[in-house]
């Protein structure tokens, strides 16, 4: 018998063997597919700080304080004055009811009314455009008008009958001179150099300029 030759029976037999391999490859289990990695879980998110409330605080009450009671006057010993000398003086809305002394703060000022109840050494006549002389007698300036001389009047008077005198404008020129309080202390601190009385009826005012 020839090697090469196959019998009937052998290729029956390798039919088999190649029909079997393949339905066995055909029936072999399939390799599953490969599964998606799931996604790495997040991070929880932080809550923001809720923001911190401040402290309640109670507003101080101020102290209460009791008005000054006005002194009382006793007005039986008041002279009965006739209506027809009778001045009813009426303040401005800013100026302190009842208060016109001029060493007060606030008190007198040139700007309202109550200056009518004090007597000046000049006062301006706005319609006669210049200066009068009502206590003083005089007033002069030196040539530079660094010096100013005021002569007063000899009859000129405080309401209980004593001469007004030097002295008395001195006192009241260097009070407003040196006490920051006083309402025209500005002015004269700013151009009142010194204020002098050689004699009772003579003022010299040296002014800074």
């Amino acid at each position: 018998m020839d090697r090469n030759r196959v019998t009937r029976r052998q290729l029956i037999r390798l039919s088999l063997m190649t029909g079997t391999g393949a339905l066995l490859a055909a029936c072999a289990p399939v390799a599953p597919a490969a599964v998606p990695a799931a996604p790495a879980a997040e991070a929880p998110k932080a809550e923001a700080a809720k923001p911190t409330e401040a402290p309640k605080v109670e507003p101080t009450k101020a102290a209460e304080v009791a008005p000054t009671e006005a002194p009382k006057v006793d007005t039986s010993k008041l002279a009965d004055i006739p209506r027809n000398r009778t001045l009813v003086h009426g303040w401005s809305l800013g100026a302190p009811i009842g208060v016109s002394n001029p060493w007060a703060s606030p008190g007198y000022t040139h700007q309202e009314g109550h200056c009518m109840m004090w007597e000046p050494l000049f006062y301006y006549a706005v319609f006669g455009s210049k200066d009068y002389p009502w206590l003083a007698e005089s007033g002069e300036y030196n040539k530079d008008f660094t010096e100013l001389t005021i002569k007063l009047r000899k009859d000129a008077a405080w309401s209980d009958g004593q001469p007004v005198t030097a002295k008395d404008v001195v006192f009241t020129f260097e009070g407003q001179l040196k006490n920051e309080k006083l309402p025209y202390h500005a002015a004269f601190d700013q151009f009142v150099k010194e204020v002098k009385s050689p004699d009772a009826q003579t003022v010299i005012v040296t002014f800074k300029v």
